[in-house]
């Protein structure tokens, strides 16, 4: 009978050993702390009321050197597997705070392939919730190149990557269309423009061809997701790559609509400004990028003046020919484009490419 009250008084010291060690972990000095686990002896159990390791606390509070000091106890090696309430482990705080240096020391004892917590996110999402690029780059090349992440709401590592605008791991894993239209509610490509993720979505504008036809299951495009989340700088590099913007989303609203509702003044300003621009001026922007799907719509759609110039005397068919497009010169040339023109600098449009094929076609036609 005296075993139990032995057990509660021993139970009791632990506990307040436990608190002792976690108050000086916030509000004492690396030295203190050192000494108190020392003391203590209480290298790895649990500290608070979360089950947190001194290991866990130590990496989301920062502290290297307690970091470096209880890496090198054989106690905490032996019991690394340890979870808090969230059934996430050491490795798991490493990673959400972007430590490299303790990862990489971690991975030794934890396995990468198999760390999940609850959320069902694993180690490559905790890396990209860090936002540490170099951190990023060692998950991805331990999982390897057909690795596919997702959590338990179904978002995988692309959705991550829009949310945190990373797109380093779009890079490294060349996701399909199909892939990155597999989003919950939004995809990539209307998330990332909701955040604006200006590098993941310039780097979708670049990689994926018609980009500005995509929408997600409530119907936005990309555009109607820069204007629901006010990035103006999303707006304005996506406006171009619009001919038509009368698309409605699901609830009924098209661009103009969500512009209309908008607080952002200095948004409405420049979306009616591009909506109020000459179609002629907005075709040669639009050759301008080589974007020939566009050209054609606003061609055939509204009257435009083919051999429209702009302040330097260019015309469409030089951006065509800049471009390096055969099809766009070949049908600007079709419809009437005047391949005489000279612009400000004396150039002709055949003066604009170095493709022999476009400059045989321009010269012969």
């Amino acid at each position: 009978m005296k075993i139990l009250p032995v057990l509660i008084s021993l139970l009791l010291s632990i506990n307040t050993l436990a608190n002792e060690i976690r108050d000086t972990f916030y509000n004492g000095t690396e030295d203190q702390i050192i000494k108190s686990l020392t003391s203590s002896q209480l290298y790895s159990d649990s500290i608070n009321s979360l089950k947190e390791t001194p290991l866990m606390l130590a990496i989301k509070l920062r502290k290297l050197r307690i970091i470096d000091f209880l890496l090198k106890e054989e106690q905490v090696l032996h019991e690394i597997h340890q979870e808090n309430a969230w059934g996430e482990n050491a490795l798991s705080y490493a990673l959400k705070a972007g430590d490299l240096k303790t990862t990489l020391t971690l991975s030794k004892y934890l396995q990468v392939k198999t760390l999940k917590n609850k959320k069902g996110q694993d180690a490559l999402i905790m890396a990209i919730l860090s936002g540490n690029s170099l951190l990023i780059k060692f998950i991805m090349k331990e999982l390897g190149g057909d690795y596919r992440s997702k959590d338990k709401k179904g978002y995988d590592q692309f959705y991550y990557s829009a949310l945190m605008d990373t797109p380093s791991v779009l890079n490294y894993y060349k996701p399909s269309l199909r892939e990155l239209l597999e989003g919950v509610e939004e995809n990539v490509f209307t998330l990332s423009s909701r955040e604006g993720s200006l590098r993941v979505v310039s780097y979708l504008m670049e990689h994926y061809d018609g980009f500005h036809k995509i929408s997600d299951r409530l119907g936005n495009t990309m555009i109607h997701s820069a204007i629901l989340g006010q990035s103006i700088e999303i707006m304005n590099i996506l406006l171009p790559h619009y001919s038509d913007l009368s698309i409605k989303n699901n609830s009924g609203f098209n661009a103009a609509d969500l512009i209309e509702i908008s607080s952002h003044s200095l948004m409405k300003e420049n979306f009616i400004l591009y909506a109020e621009k000459d179609k002629s001026a907005l075709a040669f922007e639009f050759a301008k990028s080589g974007n020939f799907d566009e050209v054609i719509s606003i061609l055939k759609s509204h009257e435009v003046d083919l051999n429209y110039q702009n302040e330097f005397s260019q015309t469409m068919l030089m951006m065509a020919a800049k471009s390096n497009n055969f099809d766009l010169v070949s049908y600007l040339l079709n419809k009437g484009a005047d391949k005489t023109v000279i612009d400000y600098f004396g150039n002709l449009a055949v003066d604009y490419t170095a493709d022999t094929d476009i400059i045989y076609h321009i010269e012969s036609f």
